[in-house]
């Protein structure tokens, strides 16, 4: 799989200069995302207290328990325990956390310049990597203490793993240490986002079609991700098992997830647990059963209620692609005009590509970098939208408009390309400093279309 099987002429680019540009874009994502975890501290909030609470726990020897010192598995262990080794080594600090995260970050950037140079060549990779580079919402990850942000990391390495199998696959070379490389990254992603679980069944079940002519090198490959899938996620799950006397593969948090994706607060605020009499009264279960008791009640909802699930489906799918952002960057509610400008030039991505002959087999042939995407927006339709739901895939949304862009360069010269993207740039930095308008009329606009109550 390289830029050749997309019909693409990559742009010549010496590669001692390559070099030195991935330096200095490396440098200024480092520097941007130790700026935010230093420099502008934010309070924590949400899901941070929780993540917090758990760090100093297990810092203190006593594990993942809830607040009346239980073993729990609400979380997902992987950032908790991330949380955790930074805490007893450098004290309850969460900038201590904030800075490891700097690291994580950069090496997304990194990620995604290999992952572009395998697919479109260095042209288009450094593009890639200067976009990720100074995303708002990449760098604001940095500062916040989520688990978005080394899950993103873990995730593009995910995709590129899958890329080199899938390649080795095409060229009948071995795979089995890219097999087993991609279903330990997709245990690792599992255990930092539960969201995650049930890709790699998908991932294997595409990967044994891949090879339709040889199948049994498809289904080794596959059974190898899942294997290696299972051992990673194996501890975590049998933990469960014995403190919990239940079968929990990652994460209780799925029932009260789903039910509150049924029925949100005040009908439209997805992301937030809803706290009503159906979740008072299975309060005081264990972990394991309520959460069971959640799930069945938010099946109740759709069974019972189905002229709400349009509405509430499409109100997820906004939630997922819409530009205002009220969970990461540090203005509530702002638009995040990086996520935009990677949007738009991605659609003009999607315009120059359908011109070109054999547009959908190339499109076919980059499955592993798009069927991500595809899945957390799957998964967004059944739990919930969001901007946290949204920035692990941001990354790749960068490879299309780093293409675009790069082929606008090599058309019509360098200097009109960056001209080109300031004026696309430039107004959606307006509207990131003055949003509020911008966000009356797209409530106005939701009202009409009843999405809005």
């Amino acid at each position: 799989m390289s830029g050749s099987d997309l019909g693409d002429h990559a742009v010549a680019v010496d590669p001692g200069r390559v070099r030195v540009w991935l330096g200095a874009i490396l440098l200024v994502a480092l520097l941007l995302r130790t700026l935010m975890a230093v420099a502008w501290p934010l309070p924590l909030g949400g899901d941070e207290v929780d993540y917090d609470r758990l760090g100093i726990s297990i810092a203190a020897g006593r594990g993942i328990v809830d607040e009346t010192g239980h073993a729990s598995s609400f979380r997902p262990p992987a950032y908790p325990a991330l949380v955790g080794a930074v805490y007893a080594l450098a004290g309850a600090r969460p900038t201590a956390v904030r800075l490891v995260q700097t690291v994580a970050g950069t090496l997304t950037v990194l990620l995604i310049f290999v992952l572009a140079r395998t697919l479109f060549g260095a042209a288009v990779a450094l593009v890639a990597a200067a976009l990720v580079a100074v995303d708002f919402g990449q760098i604001a990850l940095t500062g916040r203490l989520l688990s978005e942000g080394v899950f993103t990391t873990t995730l593009i390495g995910l995709v590129l793993a899958s890329v080199e199998l899938t390649r080795r696959l095409r060229e009948r070379r071995p795979t089995a240490a890219w097999a087993a490389a991609t279903g330990a990254l997709a245990g690792l992603g599992a255990l930092l986002r539960g969201v995650l679980l049930p890709y790699p069944l998908l991932l294997a079940l595409v990967l044994a079609l891949e090879r339709r002519r040889a199948p049994v090198r498809g289904w080794r490959a596959a059974g190898v991700v899942l294997a290696a899938w299972g051992l990673v996620l194996a501890p975590w799950t049998l933990r469960n098992a014995v403190r919990q006397h239940a079968f929990v593969p990652v994460t209780t948090q799925v029932g009260i997830t789903f039910y509150s994706a049924q029925n949100p607060p005040r009908g439209r605020l997805f992301g937030i647990l809803a706290r009503d009499s159906v979740v008072e009264s299975v309060r005081g279960l264990p972990e394991p059963e309520q959460s069971g008791a959640l799930l069945s009640a938010g099946l109740r909802t759709l069974t019972g209620h189905p002229g709400k699930v349009p509405r509430l489906e499409a109100m997820k799918a906004l939630f997922f692609w819409v530009p205002f952002d009220w969970e990461v960057l540090p203005r509530y509610g702002v638009l995040n005009p990086s996520y935009v400008f990677v949007l738009f030039w991605g659609v003009v991505a999607a315009v120059l590509a359908t011109r070109r002959a054999g547009t959908a087999k190339r499109l076919a042939s980059l499955w592993p970098v798009w069927l991500p995407a595809f899945f957390l927006f799957g998964m967004a339709l059944v739990f919930y939208g969001s901007p946290r739901m949204r920035l692990p895939v941001e990354p790749l949304l960068a490879l299309p408009a780093a293409w675009a862009l790069t082929r606008l360069a090599a058309r019509v010269g360098p200097g009109r390309c960056v001209a080109f993207a300031l004026v696309t740039f430039v107004p959606l930095l307006a509207g990131f400093a003055l949003g509020d308008p911008v966000k009356a009329g797209a409530r106005a606009v939701m009202r009409a279309l009843g999405l809005w109550s």
